[in-house]
Parts: C-alpha cells; structure tokens; sequence
C-alpha cells in the first residue's frame, strides 16, 4: 500500500538597521575639520570657505534657499541631512517558502522537495537582494533482495545583488 505525505512550510521576516549612529550636524562637522586644521574637504570643498558659509547661512537663512552655497564649480552643503540614515531606511523583508511530499511502497521510496527564497535587503535600493529556487529528488527501488537503484538529482539557482561603486558615491549627495 502507498503512503503519500505532504508538507509545506513558510517564513516572513523584517529587518532593519539597529545601532545607526547619529550623524552630526553639518555646522558641527565642518567646524571639526576646521579646529582639525584641515584645509579641503576629500570631495573638494575648501573648509574655510564652507566655514564662511555656514556663519553666513546662520547669520541669513534666506540667502541659501536651495540648503547648498556654489563658488567655482564647488557645492557646500550648509544643511543637515542623514544620507546614512536614509540609506539604510528600507526595512528588508524576507520569505522562504518549503514544499515536498514523500511516499513510497514496500520497495521503492521516493520525495521531491522544492523551495524559494526571497530576501531583500535594508538599503533602499534593489541592490541588496538575494533570490534563490532549490529542487531536490530522491527515488530508490529494491529490484531484489540485493540489489537496488538510487537516483538522488538536485538543482540549486540563486541570484545575488550587491551594491557596487565606491562607498563615497552611496553617501555623496552633491
């Protein structure tokens, strides 16, 4: 007599960033490149000049509407942002999903398992993601006494996105 059985099993899960630290603003940062005695900024920004934009913004909101001083070519950032924070404000979702069924009679034994796996991660692009479809098949028959055949096939895809590019481009808004 054949026995059939069935299973299907499932995960759903959210994560998100802990332990962001918190940025500092961008009058206290500069002015710590400033007390550092540094001259420029990595990006370009002379950090005297910027200093001088930051009191002049400070002093007259209104005469830097767009958060942001130009002078030969070059952005100053003059307000606050979190492009960290906002990042890392996706919250990742996640699901796999398990299905197989199994039976078999007093010589032969077979299961077939399946599975899916969708996760994505906490960067607010689609460049944290990972995909993955899983098969597996097992049959064996007893042909006689001694002597039987096994066939075990599995099949295994799965497809990853990783954020490319340097770390400064994900963080640069100008």
């Amino acid at each position: 007599m054949a026995v059939l059985k069935f299973n299907y099993s499932n995960t759903f899960s959210i994560r998100q960033a802990e332990d962001v630290l918190e940025k500092a603003s961008t009058y206290d940062f500069v002015h710590a490149l400033d007390d550092w005695g540094l001259d420029a900024f990595w990006t370009g920004p002379d950090v005297p000049t910027w200093v001088g934009f930051l009191e002049d913004n400070r002093a007259y909101p209104g005469n830097y509407p767009e958060g942001y001083a130009e002078k030969d070519g070059l952005r100053y950032p003059l307000t606050d942002t979190d492009l960290i924070g906002a990042f890392l404000n996706d919250p990742g979702f996640t699901q796999i999903h398990n299905f197989n069924f199994a039976g078999g009679s007093k010589k032969t034994a077979y299961r077939v398992s399946a599975g899916y796996s969708n996760e994505d991660g906490i960067i607010v692009t689609d460049s944290d993601s990972f995909k993955k479809y899983n098969i597996t098949s097992y049959l064996k028959t007893d042909l006689t006494d001694k002597l039987s055949v096994t066939a075990d096939i599995k099949y295994n895809k799965d497809y990853r996105r990783t954020p490319r590019g340097q770390y400064g481009n994900a963080i640069s808004k100008y």
